[in-house]
């Protein structure tokens, strides 16, 4: 008995060491299990957060894809007008290459005439009136070709292709057609053999010449470029301004009358007023959005400080302005759309401030010669200033201005005063981007947009009214 039960206390302790064995065992199963979820858990997290990545780069692919396809449709359609002003030309090199031979042979046959007058019985009066017919013949002959040519050219929108092939600078249409008490008409002569031809038909040939016209000036007011600064109440200092002195100008343009939103021209009153030198910056945007709890809009990646404000909506930059007028307790606003064309434009009537021609490395567009072209803003004064002393007013980014857009000029304000509209739904954008084409970087071009719209190409410099 006593050895039955010593074997069962062994064969009981063995159980126990077996149970104690196996509990064990089972409590390190189960640590192993809570850390394989862990495990489990940390890589879940890590699929998600990989995924979110995968997203945000996909979204990324796809803004950058539209802005690609954006761009590609712009260059072909700025390719498309390219090739059809070259046919245009062409055509009009032919019409004029034309009217030189024509002219050639009504030379030659005017000499021929007048040998025989000479040699001929014919009364001298006779042969007068006769070299009279045929030079007013000769010239009627010439100024209705450059009429048709003229007219074909104005109808396709493409005013300037007559100055063009000369390679002169186009002249404003309004300064070519002006009446003859407003401009210095340049007299010329043809020598057709020993005649002239009577000063009323050289003025009619010197009115179908722009490039013997002086162009009207676009702007009455004197240049610009004193600078204020207002101080901040919160101790910083305000945006750098300059004063734009008040004049008169032409806005919108009578070059392409296809662009009917930027017709008709109309002669624009302007008072003196302040505009920024530079476009509002990232850094100038902060102490607004500090000090009124907004959130600072995205830079893009492409950096902050000097750079131009972006994503910021109309209604944003509106906001800039009434905080601005608070911290400095001057009025400042955003420019309306005839103080900015006005101020913009410099006083020339040309495509740009500078000319007619792109150039190179003048501003920050898709095809404009700069490092950042097509890629990202550039620091704001990267390029040079307007006679205004203005910078940017050309590229870099979209400008806000105070109109609501209209499609027309059509009873716009002759004052200079901000087009409004109770219930306006597109407000209006100019100035021409870093990423569009550099025919939309012209004064006179106009884009619109949502009140609400932020956009890597929309950014607004401020205007203050002069006390």
């Amino acid at each position: 008995m006593r050895e039955q039960l010593k074997a069962r206390e062994l064969h009981d302790s063995a159980g126990l060491a077996e149970l104690n064995s196996l509990r064990e065992e089972f409590d390190s199963l189960q640590r192993s299990d809570e850390n394989y979820r862990e495990a489990l858990a940390d890589a879940e997290r890590e699929r998600q957060r990989l995924r979110e990545q995968v997203e945000e780069q996909r979204g990324e692919a796809q803004r950058l894809e539209r802005a690609l396809n954006i761009s590609r449709e712009e260059l072909e359609k700025v390719e498309e007008r390219r090739r059809s002003q070259v046919e245009q030309r062409q055509q009009l090199e032919a019409q004029v290459e034309a009217l030189q031979n024509q002219l050639t042979g009504l030379h030659d046959n005017q000499d021929t005439f007048a040998t025989d007058l000479r040699g001929s019985a014919m009364d001298p009066g006779v042969r007068g009136a006769a070299r009279r017919n045929s030079l007013l013949a000769a010239v009627i002959a010439a100024v209705g070709t450059f009429l048709a040519a003229e007219a074909i050219s104005l109808m396709r929108g493409n005013g300037e292709l007559i100055t063009g092939m000369a390679g002169e600078r186009w002249v404003d249409s309004e300064a070519v057609f002006a009446p003859v008490a407003e401009r210095q008409v340049v007299r010329r002569q043809l020598d057709l053999g020993a005649a002239t031809v009577s000063p009323t038909a050289t003025e009619h040939l010197a009115a179908l010449d722009p490039m013997k016209q002086p162009a009207l000036p676009v702007s009455s007011g004197p240049v610009s470029g004193t600078t204020l600064r207002d101080p901040l109440r919160n101790g910083a200092s305000g945006p750098v301004m300059v004063k734009i002195l008040g004049g008169k100008f032409n806005m919108g343009q009578n070059r392409n009358q296809l662009v009917t939103d930027e017709r008709p021209q109309h002669r624009v009153e302007i008072a003196g007023f302040a505009l920024g030198k530079f476009e509002v910056t990232f850094d100038e945007y902060l102490l607004f959005a500090r000090a009124t709890g907004r959130e600072m809009p995205s830079d893009q990646g492409w950096g902050r400080g000097q750079r131009p404000v972006v994503d910021v909506s109309w209604k944003d930059a509106t906001a800039y302005t009434l905080w601005l007028s608070a911290q400095t307790g001057r009025s400042y606003r955003l420019p309306t759309e005839a103080e900015w064309e006005y101020a913009a434009g410099g006083g020339e009537a040309s495509f740009f401030w500078w000319g007619y021609a792109l150039g190179e490395n003048r501003a920050s567009c898709f095809d404009c010669g700069s490092r950042w072209d097509g890629v990202s803003t550039a620091p704001v004064g990267s390029f040079p200033a307007n006679p205004h002393a203005l910078h940017d007013t050309a590229g870099n980014v979209l400008e806000w201005v105070a109109d609501c857009y209209h499609e027309n000029y059509q009873g716009a304000p002759l004052d200079g005063s901000a087009w409004q509209e109770r219930d306006c739904t597109q407000r209006v954008a100019r100035g021409g981007a870093y990423n569009k084409p550099g025919d939309s970087l012209h004064t006179t071009r106009r884009f619109h947009f949502q009140p609400n719209s932020r956009l890597p190409i929309l950014g607004f410099r401020v205007a203050r009214d002069l006390e």
